[in-house]
């Protein structure tokens, strides 16, 4: 076998062990004895969200039929090559900004959203006082 054939399989091979395990409910042998009552809340909440899972991957997979009957197959190959292209070897000057914008983005939307605006650490409690000793004279 070709070393390209055989890390075809092997990656085909993790995908459907993956796949199996997001299908089969694992989670059911968390009920024992032995887990104790993090197994019991663990799978509490596990059989909530299985059926979740489980609908949205087939949303998912029908989703992804759709497209493959909309888009032809060549069409999305030159688009997975250009696609990996841009993620695999972006521009260092673009990577940059991008990535800070996000994270910037990302810590704006979490300090308003999630802590309403107030500091949450030591040192940002000790900075607010400090600005405001500041801002009063």
């Amino acid at each position: 076998m070709r070393p390209s054939t055989l890390l075809e399989w092997a990656r085909r091979a993790l995908g459907g062990v993956l796949l199996g395990l997001t299908i089969f409910p694992l989670f059911l042998l968390l009920d024992t004895p032995a887990t104790g009552p993090a197994g019991a809340s663990t799978l509490r909440i596990a059989t909530s969200f299985s059926a979740f899972a489980l609908w949205g991957g087939l949303l998912l997979l029908l989703v992804a039929v759709v497209l493959s009957i909309i888009f032809p197959f060549p069409e999305l190959v030159g688009l997975r090559y250009r696609v990996r292209g841009l993620l695999t070897f972006p521009a260092t000057g673009w990577f940059a900004m991008l990535t800070g914008a996000a994270a910037a983005s990302l810590g704006a939307v979490l300090a308003r959203g999630l802590f309403r605006g107030r500091p949450v650490l030591i040192d940002e409690m000790s900075q607010l006082l400090q600005a405001r000793y500041a801002a009063a004279g």
